[in-house]
C-alpha cells in the first residue's frame, strides 16, 4: 500500500468535494456533493453548518475507502462565510452566513463612517462592505439572542467555515477540539492586522468582538493541526495538516504561488488572485491585499485579489434553477455563438452587488439596450460579455497596482470550460489566458500543502505545477479600437446602473 497519497477537502459555496492525489498531483479518487443554499429574505444567503460537516464526512468516506493509505488531509473552504458556535455544547448557534449575504449593508456603511472605511481597509486588507466576516459577527451579536447569551456567558465561538470543519473533524462535538484557523482565512475577516500578523485590538474594539471568541491563527501548512477523531468512519489518526482559503489553495495548486503568478477561478463567482502585493497597493486600486500562505517557519507571501460576486451563479440564474431561459450553461454558450455581432445589449451581473474594484453592495443587476429585435441568443451573448467585462475591470485595476498585466493568466473552475467566455475575457482585457490542465486546483492546493506538512515534499519548489504545454491558450484577437469602444460603452452603462 502506497503512503504517497494526500487528500484535499474543499468545502465550497456550491459543493463539498474530497479528492485524493498522488505525489505527482494527479487526481486518483473524487467524491462531490451539492449542498443547499437558502435565501430566507432578499439579500440573505445561508447554509446549514451541520449539512456542510455531514457532506464533508460523506465525501471523505467515499474517497478514503477507494484509496486507503492517505498520508495527510488538507482543508480548503469558501472564505468570509461565518458561523457562531456554543463552546460548551459544540453546537452551531447560527446558520452559516455566506460571503454573498448582504444583510449587513447598512451596518457596514455605519461602521465605515468617520474615516474608518479607509483605516480598516489599510489595516485589514479588505473594504468595509458586506463581504468580510467582521460585520456579520456584529450582526449576529445584535440580532440572535442565542449568540448574545453565549457571549455574555463567555461561551461564544465565531469562525469561518474552515474553523468549523476542522473543529468537528477533531471531535468538536465533544468540545475537545481546538478552535483554529490559518492566516489566509484570518486575513478575510477584517479583524486581522496584516502588518502585526495578529488579531487587531483596535479592529476588535470597532466591531465589538471579543478576542476570546475568535480562533487561534495557525500556519497554513508546515504544522499538523491535529488528527481526525475516531468514530467518524474515516482513516484512523489521519493528520489534518493544512488549511487554506479556496482561492489561495487554487493558486498553490496551479503554480505553487511562484513569483508574479496569477490565476482566475470561475465558480459561483470569479476570483482573480496574483502573487505579490507591494506596500501601498490595494485600496487605491479597489483590490484586496491578502495572505497567500504562511508556513510553519513564519515565512509568508501576500497577493492582490479581485472578485466578481456572481459569475457561475449569474449564468445558472438564467438557466433552469432561475429564469429557465437555458437548460444548462453549455446550452447558453451554444446559443450565444449565434447572437448578432451588434446586439446592442449590456448585461450587468450584479446579483450580489458589485465587488472589486467598484465595491457597491447596493448595486443591482441591469439589462439595457432591449429592442423588438433582441433574441434569446443576444441575451446569452450579453450575459457572457457582462462576466467578461467584470473580469476586465479587475485586470485594469491590477495594471494600475503593478504597472502591467500578468504575462499569462491561468484559468480554472467549472465555468472555465467555456471557450467563448475565455476568449471574451482575453479580448476585453488584452491578457492571454491559459486554461489549466489541473481540473481540481483548489483541493489539489490543499492536498499539496498537507504533503508539505508531513514531509512528502521538502519545499514549495518541489510541488508539481500545471504543465503549460498541456494548457489551452486563448490569445486576444479583438482590435484595439474595437476593444476601447466596447469598454467605453460598458463603463458608461456601469456608471448609470450604479
Amino acid at each position: 500500500m502506497t503512503r504517497d497519497l494526500i487528500a484535499g477537502l474543499d468545502v465550497g459555496t456550491s459543493s463539498v468535494r474530497s479528492v485524493v492525489f498522488d505525489k505527482q498531483g494527479r487526481s486518483v479518487a473524487v467524491s462531490s456533493r451539492t449542498q443547499r443554499t437558502r435565501t430566507p429574505r432578499p439579500g440573505w444567503v445561508e447554509q446549514d453548518p451541520e449539512e456542510l460537516f455531514r457532506l464533508s464526512v460523506q465525501t471523505l468516506r467515499d474517497t478514503l475507502r477507494r484509496r486507503p493509505g492517505v498520508r495527510a488531509l488538507g482543508v480548503t473552504n469558501q472564505r468570509e462565510s461565518l458561523v457562531a458556535v456554543d463552546a460548551r455544547t459544540g453546537r452551531a448557534l447560527s446558520p452559516v452566513v455566506v460571503w454573498q449575504d448582504t444583510r449587513t449593508e447598512e451596518l457596514a456603511r455605519a461602521l465605515g463612517e468617520g474615516g474608518w472605511a479607509e483605516r480598516v481597509w489599510d489595516q485589514g486588507g479588505l473594504p468595509l462592505t458586506t463581504y468580510p466576516s467582521a460585520p456579520k459577527m456584529l450582526w449576529l451579536l445584535r440580532h440572535l439572542p442565542a449568540v448574545r447569551r453565549a457571549a455574555s456567558r463567555e461561551r461564544l465561538l465565531l469562525g469561518t467555515v474552515d474553523t468549523w470543519i476542522l473543529y468537528r473533524l477533531m471531535d468538536g462535538s465533544r468540545r475537545s477540539a481546538p478552535w483554529v484557523t490559518d492566516a489566509t482565512n484570518a486575513s478575510r475577516t477584517l479583524l486581522y492586522d496584516l502588518d502585526l500578523r495578529a488579531w487587531s485590538p483596535s479592529l476588535l474594539d470597532h466591531f465589538q468582538v471579543d478576542a476570546s471568541a475568535l480562533p487561534q491563527v495557525r500556519p497554513s501548512f508546515g504544522t499538523v493541526y491535529g488528527a481526525v477523531a475516531p468514530g467518524l468512519g474515516l482513516a484512523e489518526d489521519l493528520p489534518l495538516a493544512a488549511d487554506l482559503g479556496d482561492q489561495q489553495a487554487s493558486l498553490l495548486g496551479i503554480s505553487g504561488a511562484a513569483p508574479r503568478s496569477a490565476k482566475l477561478t470561475f465558480g459561483t463567482g470569479a476570483f482573480f488572485l496574483a502573487e505579490g502585493a507591494p506596500p501601498g497597493t490595494g485600496r487605491a486600486q479597489g483590490l484586496i491585499r491578502t495572505v497567500l500562505y504562511e508556513d510553519g517557519r513564519g515565512d509568508r507571501k501576500l497577493g492582490l485579489e479581485g472578485g466578481v460576486g456572481a459569475a457561475g451563479s449569474f449564468l445558472d440564474w438564467l438557466g433552469t434553477p432561475g429564469l429557465g431561459l437555458f437548460p444548462s450553461v453549455k446550452a447558453l454558450e451554444m446559443s450565444a455563438r449565434t447572437a448578432r455581432p451588434e446586439h446592442g445589449l449590456t448585461f450587468l451581473p450584479a446579483l450580489a452587488g458589485l465587488f472589486a474594484p467598484h465595491w457597491r453592495p447596493s448595486a443591482r443587476g441591469a439589462l439595457t439596450g432591449l429592442t423588438r429585435a433582441t433574441t434569446r441568443a443576444d441575451l446569452a451573448r450579453a450575459a457572457l460579455e457582462g462576466v467578461a467585462h467584470r473580469v476586465a475591470d479587475i485586470l485594469e485595476a491590477y495594471r494600475g497596482a503593478r504597472g502591467g498585466a500578468p504575462r499569462v493568466l491561468w484559468v480554472d473552475g467549472g465555468l472555465g470550460r467555456s471557450d467563448l467566455l475565455l476568449q471574451l475575457v482575453a479580448d476585453l482585457s488584452s491578457v492571454p489566458l491559459a486554461r489549466s490542465p489541473v481540473l481540481e486546483a483548489t483541493s489539489r492546493g490543499a492536498a499539496l500543502a498537507a504533503g508539505l506538512s508531513v514531509g512528502l515534499f521538502g519545499s514549495l519548489a518541489e510541488l508539481p505545477k500545471a504543465d503549460a504545454r498541456r494548457a489551452r491558450l486563448f490569445r486576444p484577437r479583438m482590435d484595439a479600437r474595437e476593444r476601447a469602444r466596447s469598454r467605453e460603452v460598458w463603463t458608461r452603462q456601469l456608471e448609470r446602473s450604479v
